[in-house]
């Protein structure tokens, strides 16, 4: 059976911005953050820039 999602709440994205305006990389947020390096490289694709260097949380939720 499969496990199912939960999407990324408001805090987790703003959580983000943070930490990528810091400089972490895709997979230390993802390990801070307990989910997934690819749910949030689609998280990016979806709702930042092309060069995923700005996501802007308020434009995601």
């Amino acid at each position: 059976m499969a496990k199912g999602y939960k999407q990324l709440s408001l805090k987790e994205r703003d959580r983000i911005t943070e930490m990528k305006s810091e400089g972490m990389s895709l997979r230390a947020i993802a390990k801070d953050l307990g989910r997934s390096p690819s749910t949030l490289s689609r998280e990016l694709r979806r709702n930042g820039t092309p060069s995923y260097r700005v996501y802007l949380s308020h434009r995601a939720h």
